[in-house]
């Protein structure tokens, strides 16, 4: 069985991959994925402009922002970020 190079694969592979990683004209730019501590920060922003727009957040939802921004900032980004999201689906109006 023959056999390509590996340099003549990916020579051939690189074009075309050059052109997925073009950005789409027209389409929004990408959301933030990566449940980190950048992310936590983006969510408690969010979460500040949201109490702010409302005159008085439910408690849940506090409590909820405060354990998410607790727990991003030891680490525990993932659980921190599920709770930040979920305290801006409340003040938000969503259940």
């Amino acid at each position: 069985m023959n056999r390509l190079p590996v340099f003549v694969v990916l020579s051939l592979l690189a074009p075309g991959a050059a052109a997925l990683a073009q950005p789409v004209p027209g389409n929004a730019p990408p959301h933030m994925t990566t449940q980190g501590a950048e992310y936590c920060a983006h969510l408690n922003g969010e979460v500040a402009q949201a109490q702010h727009d409302r005159v008085q957040a439910p408690g849940e939802a506090l409590l909820l922002a405060d354990e998410g921004a607790r727990m991003c900032d030891r680490g525990h980004y993932r659980a921190g970020v599920a709770r930040l999201r979920r305290a801006l689906s409340i003040m938000r109006g969503g259940n």
